[in-house]
């Protein structure tokens, strides 16, 4: 196997090869088959072919097809030309720095391999320490590394730079994870006749490990016939959870302008404090990039009061039960205007009205639980405490109704008939918490508190009043808002009866008080079976009030029940006193 490393202006790259020859064009790397095949079907642009010796393992063939190479001898290669060279070797083409060399080592590197540590000193090269000029321009560059912009190519950049200059190294390179392999994510060998490749096994020790490791040339028994002239330290840069995603490589060789072999401890060190700030970067980067993301989620999903109060304390969202007013909001007559203006123009009309009711629940600092078809949900009083929630649901209710005039400004045309809403409000203990998962928050209550806002918002279809609340939110939002009892009745799915009640604002309503005490008289004739007489007060409020909903609803039930009861008595030969009977609640 042979591993090809080449470096220019715009590229470093370094790759590993099972099999040979190598075609290099256009400075860049390619494989064929087999040898047969590379003459037979040879790119037009190759410069030339790299492939094992057949005589000699340790050495390459290199034939020149382009452009003159120059070894690092200085010698030349001429097209048309063949060299057989030892590995590991290097040669330029142009502008572009190539080397060469085996990816298995021609001896083992246990005896020179070790973790970065108190035994890692040994020659007296290695024991001596740097001056106080070199270890203040390592605190400068390392915080101009910590100041900068993590994950960038320009921050990589700069710890391979960093390895080089100040670090004293020949040069620096960042690999990060690529799958199985690696990549140079960024480098810095200002001199490659020194060096631009790193040794993949001392990099794959250093991420198996998790700690620094290095490879110092120094070690080897000089007695040995090896020559190794390249010591590497490889330290690798963990993210926020524990995993390596890169190492930074430094390294040093032995040249005609450097006779130093080995790497010294605090060097060493050095290269491992630039890769614990490139941890603690990307960890920086991770942990802001996830409190980004958090706080878009719950600004989707909270007012920024409760946003501010969720950062400081999480564990609000866990579930819990307490009191909560809830509101249901829903389009009248949706199935009819969808009909009409089709479904480009009924999205449109959805996203206006959506967005005006959203507005109002968050002007009134209430979370939105969802949105479902033409109307949405929303409560109070969680995760932070309102003393007020009943008074805000009221307020944002009629809000809501108060912005109905300006969107049908922009939609009386199309539609010609006028957008109406139901609303329904109830105040009670439910279970809330957060139903969703890390991607969505779905926060909201759950159990019949909630049905029973739901049933009311049903209900206003049927009695024509914009917004029914029950007597317990009637009763909280007392301070601020005027109600009268609508009627009782049984709502689906609760067995038993329960009073609706109609908001006002207190300074709407003053003239409508004798209305008001004119209602509740026919509504206590009407639930005392009096139903003649509750019908001929409700006939002089129809008359007054001109088609006033709740009264035109309730003398209707009178009527019908007026009606029922006389076609009972027909069909009976019991005779029952109309005054013994008891009224049963309304039904839906």
């Amino acid at each position: 196997m042979l591993c090809i490393t080449f470096h220019n202006q715009q590229r470093h790259v370094q790759k590993t090869f099972d099999v040979s020859p190598v075609e290099i064009r256009d400075q860049q790397i390619g494989t064929l088959e087999n040898r047969t095949e590379l003459q037979d079907q040879r790119s037009v642009n190759c410069h030339a072919v790299i492939e094992q010796a057949p005589s000699n393992k340790g050495h390459v063939r290199i034939e020149n097809l382009g452009s003159s190479i120059v070894l690092h001898t200085g010698r030349r290669v001429h097209r048309g030309q063949s060299v057989e060279l030892s590995l590991p070797t290097s040669f330029s083409l142009g502008d572009t720095q190539f080397q060469v060399f085996a990816t298995e080592a021609d001896h083992e590197l246990d005896f020179a391999l070790a973790e970065l540590g108190a035994t890692a000193s040994g020659s007296a090269a290695v024991k001596t320490s740097p001056g106080p000029e070199t270890l203040t321009a390592w605190l400068e560059s390392l915080g101009e590394l910590q100041s900068s912009v993590a994950g960038s190519r320009e921050f990589f950049q700069q710890a391979a730079r960093a390895v080089f200059n100040p670090g004293g190294l020949d040069g620096g390179i960042v690999v990060k994870r690529s799958g199985e392999d690696w990549t140079i994510a960024a480098s810095y060998v200002p001199y490659p006749d020194f060096g631009i490749g790193y040794r993949q096994d001392i990099v794959d020790q250093a991420a198996a490990s998790g700690a620094t490791i290095y490879h110092d040339a120094s070690k080897i028994d000089q007695d040995r016939t090896i020559d190794d002239l390249h010591s590497a330290i490889a330290s690798p840069v963990l993210d926020a959870s524990g995993e390596v995603v890169a190492v930074v490589y430094g390294f040093r060789s032995l040249h005609r302008t450097n006779n130093r072999r080995g790497i010294r401890a605090l060097e060493g060190q050095f290269v491992q404090v630039v890769s614990n700030s490139v941890s603690a970067a990307l960890t920086r980067m991770e942990t802001e990039a996830e409190a980004a993301r958090s706080r878009i989620l719950l600004e989707h999903a909270f007012s920024p009061t409760v946003v501010r109060e969720l950062e400081t304390s999480p564990k609000i969202l866990e579930g819990t039960s307490r009191e909560v007013t809830v509101l249901f909001a829903d389009l009248r007559g949706f199935t009819t205007i969808s009909e009409k203006i089709g479904t480009q123009q009924t999205y449109e009309l959805l996203s206006d009205l959506m967005d005006s009711l959203s507005q109002v629940i968050v002007d009134n600092d209430g979370l939105i639980i969802d949105f479902y078809g033409d109307g949405l949900s929303a409560f109070w009083n969680a995760p932070i405490e309102q003393a007020n929630h009943a008074s805000l649901a009221c307020s944002a209710a009629m809000q809501m109704i108060e912005c109905l005039p300006n969107l049908n400004s922009l939609w009386y045309q199309r539609l010609g008939v006028p957008l109406k809403i139901g609303i329904g409000i109830n105040t009670g203990i439910a279970q809330v918490g957060n139903s969703g998962s890390r991607s969505r928050v779905k926060y909201g209550p759950r159990g019949s508190t909630v049905n029973i806002a739901s049933r009311l918002e049903n209900m206003t279809k049927k009695i024509g009043i914009p917004i029914l609340v029950s007597q317990e939110t009637a009763n909280q939002a007392s301070n601020q808002y005027i109600s009268r009892r609508v009627c009782k009745t049984k709502l689906p799915g609760f067995p038993t009866s329960m009073d609706m009640f109609q908001i006002f604002e207190p300074q709407s309503s003053v003239q409508q008080v004798p209305y008001f005490e004119a209602y509740e008289r026919a509504l206590e004739m009407y639930e005392t079976d009096r139903l003649d007489d509750a019908i001929h007060e409700l006939a002089n409020l129809q008359f007054n009030l001109e088609g006033e909903p709740a009264s035109a609803f309730l003398l209707a039930q009178a009527i019908r029940q007026r009606e029922g009861s006389m076609e009972s008595l027909r069909k009976t030969e019991d005779t029952v006193a109309i005054a013994g009977i008891t009224k049963p609640a309304l039904t839906e």
